[in-house]
C-alpha cells in the first residue's frame, strides 16, 4: 500500500477507534489518562497494581484474557477486557480502588483460619466500554475447611445480598475456596474529557 492510501485510510477511522488502538482517551471509572498494558511494566517487588492483569502466576506475564493492546488506566489501574466488554482490576490492598469497595464486600468476614501464604483478593468489574452498564464487586481467599465456617459466611452473604461460592480442589485437602459477590448495582461513569 503506497502512503498516501495509508494516510487516507486512517484518515477515515473514527477517531476513536484511533484512540483505542494505541491507547490514549480517558478512563470511564475515573477520568485518567488511558494507554495500553504493553506500556505498562509489572514491578514484581511490589504488589500487582491489577491481578487481573499480572497475577504473578504467570511469571509476570500478562494473564488471559488481556494482551499488550488491552486498554490501561494509568490513574485507577483498571484494564478493559474487550471479549466481555468489562473493566476489571482485582487487588489485594481494599483501600487501594478509585472506586470505595461497598462496606459489605470490604466487611466480608474474612477467617483467621485460612493458609497465610495465600491472599485475599478484592475485585471490582464495571460493564459496558463506557462503565455505565453497572458494577460488582467480589471478595475471595481459600480457608480451612469446616460446616461452622460455612455457616458462618452463608449467614453474612444472605442478610448481605451476596451470592456465595465455595469451591474444593483435590489438590488442596481440607481447605476451601470462598467467594462472595455482589449483584449488578448501577454506577455513573465518569464524563468522558472533551465529551459535550
Amino acid at each position: 500500500m503506497q502512503r498516501r492510501e495509508f494516510v487516507l485510510a486512517l484518515s477515515l477511522l473514527p477517531l476513536s477507534a484511533v484512540g483505542i488502538a494505541h491507547g490514549g482517551g480517558s478512563c470511564p471509572v475515573c477520568g485518567g489518562n488511558l494507554t495500553v498494558v504493553g506500556a505498562i511494566k509489572d514491578d514484581t517487588s511490589r504488589p500487582s497494581i491489577n491481578l487481573e492483569v499480572w497475577n504473578r502466576s504467570y511469571h509476570g506475564y500478562i494473564s488471559e484474557p488481556f494482551s499488550s493492546n488491552s486498554q490501561f488506566c494509568k490513574k485507577c489501574h483498571f484494564a478493559y477486557d474487550e471479549i466481555s466488554m468489562k473493566w476489571r482490576r482485582a487487588s489485594e490492598a481494599p483501600d487501594s480502588f478509585f472506586v470505595p469497595l461497598l462496606p459489605v464486600v470490604r466487611g466480608f468476614p474474612i477467617t483467621e483460619s485460612r493458609p497465610k501464604n495465600l491472599r485475599v483478593v478484592y475485585t471490582q468489574t464495571f460493564s459496558g466500554q463506557d462503565a455505565s452498564q453497572g458494577r460488582i464487586e467480589s471478595v475471595g481467599f481459600w480457608a480451612n475447611d469446616s460446616e461452622l465456617l460455612r455457616s458462618k459466611l452463608e449467614n453474612y452473604a444472605s442478610s448481605n445480598d451476596l451470592a456465595l461460592h465455595f469451591y474444593t480442589a483435590l489438590s488442596m485437602p481440607g481447605q476451601v475456596s470462598v467467594k462472595a459477590e455482589t449483584p449488578n448495582n448501577s454506577f455513573k461513569p465518569t464524563p468522558l474529557r472533551g465529551a459535550a
